[in-house]
């Protein structure tokens, strides 16, 4: 763990050096696990293994924010589009948003592990 956390120390301090500034507009469409837009489905974090969302893929940046939280290691950014099980619970709750139903048309955050890319 502490290697992790090293690295990316060590991989933050060079981009700060080399000029290059955390910003959406700047960003390459094309993340490590997809491409920006790319369909997903979106599997329970509690472990059932069913899907509970299909959406699509917007970023798996860290340091890229949903509602004003950090997205984090090992997260996806992704928008809503379409609900499977609409009682299932938020990874990330919020004040407005506590079970998918409520999340179609929006943006959340998702364990990276528990999204499947569509081709």
């Amino acid at each position: 763990m502490e290697q992790l956390i090293n690295s990316f120390i060590n991989s933050k301090s060079h981009s700060n050096l080399s000029g290059e500034q955390s910003n959406a507009h700047n960003r390459p469409t094309r993340g490590d696990v997809g491409i920006q837009g790319q369909k997903c489905d979106l599997l329970d974090w509690t472990g059932s293994g069913n899907i509970v969302v299909v959406g699509y893929f917007i970023s798996d940046d860290p340091q890229d924010s949903v509602l004003g939280v950090p997205l984090g290691p090992f997260s996806m950014k992704v928008g809503v589009d379409f609900v499977r099980e609409p009682n299932a619970f938020l990874w990330r709750p919020t004040s407005g948003l506590t079970c998918i139903e409520e999340s179609v048309g929006n943006i959340i955050a998702w364990p990276a592990d528990k999204v499947i890319m569509r081709t």
